[in-house]
């Protein structure tokens, strides 16, 4: 069975650059991949490097190609200039034994090789950029010797097969002119600074021509910082010359970054993409910290969008009651035991009922005889049992009919009830609340003779419930139990 020849040497691919610099990537040649490159990687901009391209598919069997392996970064331009281009990607190659198996971009059979490539002679490439075929990698190049170039670029540098000004010094024709290795072209030979003129006015009197700096302080006025070892002035070579908002240098590119991992980005959550700090999928920065806004109360639907502590939730970014909880004419409602909204909202007890469970019933101290809430201890209709009437000539005190004239007893004051006399409670009857017949609305209580209001202490289901009763009455509030077992938060400071 036939297998493609290996490769051991490693390939250097270069770049050439505007604004004189060069960038260069290595490729792993293994084994070789033929077909058409791949996407490009992205443009240094001035001072900055571009990233490099993807590197090469399978190969005829499955073996990694090696042709268009990862571009490296192109080199740094002066401070006008672009950077260079970084590198094209390869795939792999499709099998064949003659032409007819082949297809463009791989239109050529290698019948050696037992591969579809893109040329094997110069004949096979028409483009006029690449009118050169490489016999090795067989790609279509700008040039493979040097008769492949002309005008200002006669040479062909062979590590890039790319048509350049010089490819050393001899080249320039001039002995004032060296051949800047990093750029292939000619420039001005040196040996003192005053033999240069801008953009580079320097002199590199070890290779002999001029650049743009020698040192950090040739860059001023620049806008940049730093001379790079290239003799460019860049961002930065180090984190020295970055500052506190991006204080860290991206080696590729020269620039300052606001972070390279992400342990730069501190312990808020934030992860490190692109050089910038940011969120995770699915979380928001609010307030120097990654948050889900459709589950944080305190960013509910977004940066400071605020749930009600006590009484609501965020759900699917919108503030919501909490579970134990309905949402009644916007306000979050314990339906068990409001008594305006009973089970339901809207749904209002009567003035001596409450609301228990759900269901109106009689206030704690008051019995339902016929369908009325009554005070066994002092209702003249219903003294002591429901039906039980006390005659004209009787008194209810306490559920015993008394004569009239042995009045009530301590603490208790004479009130006309139901055409009769009762004995009541001035200090905790709800329905003789501070004098006879004043009775408390349907969400208060007595307390000490005056009407407070009282609200269910739901969702605490423990005294003191502070927070709670805090935020439906402020302060001061106490926590109650009722006969029921519910807990209620009365205003006031104290229970009935």
């Amino acid at each position: 069975m036939y297998r493609p020849r290996n490769f051991a040497p490693v390939r250097l691919i270069c770049w050439i650059v505007i604004g004189s610099a060069m960038g260069c990537g290595w490729g792993d040649a293994s084994t070789i991949g033929l077909l058409a490159p791949g996407a490009a990687g992205s443009t240094g901009q001035d001072a900055s490097a571009g990233s490099g391209g993807n590197s090469g598919d399978g190969a005829v069997e499955t073996e990694a190609g090696a042709w268009g392996g990862t571009g490296g970064s192109s080199g740094a331009g002066n401070s006008t200039a672009a950077g260079g281009t970084a590198g094209n990607s390869g795939s792999a190659p499709t099998p064949c034994s003659n032409d007819g198996e082949c297809a463009d971009p791989t239109a050529f059979c290698d019948v050696e090789e037992g591969a579809c490539v893109a040329c094997i002679v110069d004949a096979n490439c028409t483009m006029a950029s690449q009118p050169a075929c490489d016999l090795v990698k067989h790609m279509c190049v700008a040039c493979t010797v040097d008769a492949n170039c002309g005008g200002a670029t006669p040479y062909c540098d062979p590590s890039a097969n790319e048509c350049v000004a010089c490819l050393v010094s001899a080249n320039c024709g001039d002995p004032k002119l060296s051949c800047d290795p990093s750029t292939h072209k000619c420039t001005e030979s040196c040996s003192v600074n005053e033999e240069c003129a801008a953009p580079t006015p320097y002199c590199d009197a070890q290779a002999g021509f001029c650049v743009q700096c020698l040192a950090n302080a040739n860059c001023a006025g620049t806008g940049l910082q730093a001379c790079a070892p290239s003799h460019h002035c860049v961002e930065c070579v180090d984190n020295t010359t970055c500052a506190a908002n991006k204080p860290y240098c991206e080696p590729a590119s020269l620039k300052c970054v606001e972070c390279l991992a992400n342990a730069n980005c501190g312990s808020s959550g934030l992860v490190c993409e692109g050089f910038q700090c940011v969120c995770p999928a699915g979380k928001t920065l609010c307030s120097g910290s990654c948050v889900d806004t459709g589950l944080d109360p305190k960013n509910c639907g977004g940066c400071g969008l605020t749930c009600d502590a006590v009484f609501q939730t965020c759900v699917s970014s919108k503030c919501a009651c909490q579970p134990a909880l309905v949402n009644c004419g916007g306000l979050c409602t314990d339906t068990a035991n409001s008594p305006q909204n009973c089970g339901d909202c809207g749904n209002g007890c009567d003035a001596k009922q409450v609301c228990v469970g759900g269901l109106c019933a009689c206030r704690p101290g008051l019995v339902e005889c016929g369908g009325e809430c009554v005070d066994l201890a002092a209702n003249p209709s219903s003294c002591g049992a429901c039906a039980n009437d006390c005659g004209a000539d009787q008194v209810c005190d306490k559920g015993n009919c008394l004569p009239l004239s042995g009045g009530c007893g301590a603490g208790l004051t004479e009130c006309q009830i139901n055409n009769g006399t009762a004995c009541a409670d001035l200090a905790t009857d709800p329905l003789n609340c501070g004098d006879c017949g004043v009775a408390c609305a349907l969400d208060e209580v007595c307390v000490q003779g005056n009407c407070h209001k009282y609200e269910s202490a739901a969702p605490c289901t423990t005294c003191p419930c502070t927070i709670v009763c805090s935020a439906l009455f402020g302060d001061p509030v106490a926590c109650c139990p009722t006969p029921g077992g519910k807990l209620v938060c009365v205003e006031g400071g104290s229970c009935p």
